[in-house]
């Protein structure tokens, strides 16, 4: 089964150009996708959901989140709230960085 998974941003706190979510699904290959998101588009004060992709995930998967950006400090502000699956059928639905 593949899922779409989807990261809600909030209206605030949320201004790193390059938030990168790590994708575990916890499969025998051991492959960690990634998807990086500009997290500063969200302007105009309204909470937004962002499409990370679609994947097969197996129990025990998880998405992984840091503010420990490449380039930056570790005092970048990234903003995070929710995350949703959705379940879709093979090869269907966004991929990383598609709009909502």
């Amino acid at each position: 089964m593949y899922r779409q998974a989807r990261a809600h941003l909030p209206s605030h706190g949320a201004n790193v150009t390059y938030a990168n979510y790590v994708i575990k699904p916890n499969d025998a290959t051991g492959r960690q996708p990634e998807c990086a998101i500009n997290q500063q588009y969200v302007t105009d004060w309204h909470d937004r959901w962002v499409h990370l992709g679609a994947y097969q995930l197996f129990p025990g998967a998880r998405v992984q989140l840091s503010n420990l950006v490449e380039g930056q400090d570790g005092t970048v502000d990234v903003g995070y709230d929710a995350m949703a699956f959705v379940l879709t059928s093979i090869g269907a639905g966004h991929r990383c960085q598609d709009p909502y």
